[in-house]
């Protein structure tokens, strides 16, 4: 019984890595487009946060989002069985015997052996396969954006960078006649 659990528990890790992917994915196209808007509000209207701050926050962000979401939507045990049982053909094999647990009937130890070598054969990357979704194509946009947006030059409408200039000139005289 080990043996098997051990392949289902392998299923169900690889599962949910293939969870996070597809939640880093979605959370990564939501950080990068917030991104790419924030350094355009930035260049428009001065904010005064460094850009490579908020590429580094929007990143962490998106890497804590995914695991959170990963974490919602992980897969189940019973759910891994079902998986490998669909993938590699095996018939609910794996999902009878774990649903079974205890074996004292000689058709129930058949089963067990059964399984036991069918699994035993088996690769698990054919019962589940780690892929990137499909719309991990989409995330250089964004991304590649933000970074164009990096290179435009700044208009300061509002004059908020004037402002700022200022005040830290003041502070800087100040902190001098204070010496």
């Amino acid at each position: 019984m080990n043996d098997i659990v051990r392949k289902v528990r392998r299923v169900q890790r690889r599962m949910a890595l293939n969870r996070f992917l597809d939640a880093w994915t979605i959370s990564l196209l939501l950080a990068a487009s917030l991104l790419a808007v924030f350094v355009l509000v930035d260049k428009v209207i001065y904010v005064g946060v460094d850009p490579l701050l908020a590429f580094g926050s929007a990143l962490g962000l998106s890497v804590a989002m995914a695991g959170v979401l990963a974490w919602i939507r992980r897969p189940r045990f019973l759910s891994a069985a079902i998986q490998a049982d669909e993938q590699m053909g095996l018939k609910e094999r794996v999902s009878s015997v774990l649903a079974i647990g205890a074996f004292e009937t000689d058709m129930e130890k058949a089963l067990y052996d059964d399984t036991l070598a069918r699994v035993q054969r088996l690769s698990l990357a054919a019962a589940a396969p780690i892929e990137l979704p499909r719309r991990a194509r989409f995330v250089p946009v964004p991304v590649v954006a933000a970074i164009l947006a990096l290179f435009l030059p700044t208009w300061d409408l509002l004059e908020r960078k004037v402002a700022a200039d200022k005040v830290a000139a003041t502070v800087a005289e100040v902190q001098k006649v204070a010496e």
